[in-house]
């Protein structure tokens, strides 16, 4: 598995050297080892070595060979390299100076960083059955909160004592909005508790194996306004439009559109304020983004989000005569087929 992955990421480099930090989650995608951010990861055709700590206790195998002389050890490494591709997000700037200085120009280092996301992006069987399971165990984490009587702080700190006892991780911190709050797409949660004719929203991910989810719940009220009532209707098919537009071949940009002409034809026009979706993977917001501005091309095999939202506020939740003041979004994470796009 791993071997063919580097072999892909060759043929889209035409074969020039790659240089990963530890910390970078391209490490564990190319040799399936988790490193600290004291450890480098250098591809070359031929080998795969690891520049390590002596702290680190990694030792040579078949698919990689280890020299415990840590980033000194690694310019050393370089020497011979007349091309290396890097991914600047995980090089501070003393370090990446000194990867220009042995190499003798910047001309000769490239960042991969966007390349390395779009790599990724396409899922292999054992991803899509990671990000599935971690799926799984995020829906029933939100069927048990759902039914709790907390404030939105009390809700994550439930959220955390059950990914304690499931030996599990959050993939983000979570979100929980209660009334004018749904109404902010980043809220932080405060004391506020759940009061009657209320939206709950319900932001909410978890890592399973190293690979991420990311949904989102919106509970509307039994009984609320003709405005919130029109909102949720909307909403839901605004998401009903995004499952029906996301297939292979599709222009992520258009997918946008969809979505956000829609939206922008009804009353709640401008209430739409964030992107549709994004890649998701190894990193929750994984490189790739569906908005206005997207001129990526989905691809079968693909796991994106697809994450409409309606904030009917003037500001933060803040509502006047117009507005409800609350908020939704609905969000599942799907991956990409031929014809249409299955929920995980």
């Amino acid at each position: 598995m791993f071997d063919s992955r580097i072999k892909k990421y060759f043929e889209l480099s035409n074969g020039v050297p790659l240089l990963l930090n530890g910390a970078d989650v391209n490490a564990y995608y190319f040799t399936g080892q988790w490193f600290s951010e004291d450890c480098w990861v250098l591809l070359e055709h031929d080998c795969t070595t690891i520049f390590s700590s002596v702290l680190d206790g990694f030792s040579s195998c078949n698919e990689y060979t280890v020299i415990s002389t840590g980033f000194g050890g690694l310019l050393e490494g370089l020497a011979n390299i007349k091309l290396l591709n890097l991914c600047f997000e995980y090089l501070n700037a003393i370090q990446f100076k000194r990867i220009v200085d042995k190499l003798g120009s910047l001309d000769k280092v490239k960042d991969f960083s966007y390349d390395l996301n779009k790599l990724r992006s396409v899922k292999d069987e054992s991803e899509v059955a990671k990000i599935k399971r971690a799926c799984e165990e995020t829906r029933n984490i939100y069927q048990f909160l759902k039914e709790l009587n907390e404030s939105e702080s009390g809700l994550e700190f439930q959220f955390k004592k059950l990914l304690l006892e499931s030996n599990l991780e959050q993939s983000f911190k979570p979100i929980f909005a209660f009334g004018r709050n749904s109404a902010i797409p980043h809220h932080i949660n405060s004391n506020k508790v759940h009061e009657e004719g209320e939206v709950k929203l319900f932001d909410l991910g978890v890592r399973f194996e190293g690979y991420c989810s990311d949904l989102s719940f919106t509970v509307f009220p039994e009984k609320s306004s003709d405005r919130l009532q029109k909102l949720k209707a909307v909403l839901e098919n605004s998401f009903s439009l995004a499952m029906k537009e996301c297939k292979a071949g599709v222009k992520a940009s258009d997918l946008f559109a969809s979505v956000d002409n829609y939206i922008n034809s009804t009353e709640f026009k401008g209430k739409f304020i964030h992107s549709l979706g994004h890649s998701l993977g190894l990193k929750v917001h994984d490189g790739l983004i569906i908005s206005r501005n997207s001129d990526w091309i989905l691809e079968e095999g693909m796991i994106l989000t697809l994450e409409p939202g309606i904030y009917d506020s003037m500001l933060y939740g803040i509502a006047d005569s117009s507005t409800c003041g609350q908020g939704g979004r609905l969000e599942i994470d799907v991956l990409v087929r031929k014809t249409d796009c299955l929920s995980l």
